[in-house]
This record gives C-alpha cells, structure tokens and sequence, in this order.
C-alpha cells in the first residue's frame, strides 16, 4: 500500500475502474483478507479489512470503496453487442458485487477503527474483478 501512494490515478492506462480502487488504496495503511469458504464451493466470503493511512479517516475510506464499488458495477455493465454467455458472465459477476457492503469496526487502542468490505464471492478470481 505504501508503494500505491507512488501511483498517478489519472494515469493514461489506469481506466476508471483500476482508478476507483486505487484512490481505496492511496487512502489506507494496511490491509488484510480473508475468504470464508463454505462446503459449498460456489459460497465464499470476502472478507476485507483496511486501516486508513495517518490523517485519513473511516468514513472517508467507506465513500471511496462505495464509489469503488459502484463504478465496479458499471464497468460490469453488459454491451448489447456482447454474447450471450459474456453477458450472462457479467451478470452473475454484478450480482455479488452488488452484494459487497463497507462498515466501520471498531478494533482496539492501537489499531482503533477499521473498515470492512464483506460479500459473496463466487470464486477467488472475484475479489478485485478485471484488475
């Protein structure tokens, strides 16, 4: 995360959806990952915790991984042209996208509060789609 602080968001090659989740990732200190898997192999959990970097503050980190995650969204969006099976690729990747929800939890004295993104993924190749 250190190293994202080096990166031009508005970079030529970065597109709107690597942008998206690079302002997260500007704003944060430390991350963490976790995948709840379930018997069920087409049940996992996503599980991610970010600490803002100094100066930052939760809530800021909660809009810009709601705006990371709509602008996701979007960029799933299905072309007219498309196949049909691409279509229906992306479709089912919208729906657990959709599914992704930012909260704030409060931790300890050292750490303090941290933000969560939690959802549904359908494998591990999902945590970060066409990225």
């Amino acid at each position: 995360l250190k190293e994202a602080s080096k990166i031009d968001p508005t970079h030529e090659h970065a597109g709107h959806l690597h942008a998206a989740w690079l302002a997260v990732a500007q704003r944060c200190r430390f991350a963490g990952v976790g995948v709840d898997f379930a018997l069920d192999a087409s049940n996992c959990k996503l599980r991610l915790a970010l600490v803002p970097s100094q100066g930052r503050s939760t809530q800021e980190i909660v809009e810009q991984v709601e705006a990371a995650i709509a602008t996701t969204l979007a960029t799933l969006q299905a072309d007219a042209t498309a196949s049909e099976e691409e279509r229906g690729r992306l479709a089912g990747l919208r729906a657990f996208i959709a599914k992704w929800q930012a909260s704030t939890l409060r931790v300890d004295e050292t750490i303090e509060e941290v933000v969560l993104i939690e959802g549904p993924v359908a494998d591990l190749c999902m945590l970060i789609p066409l990225l």
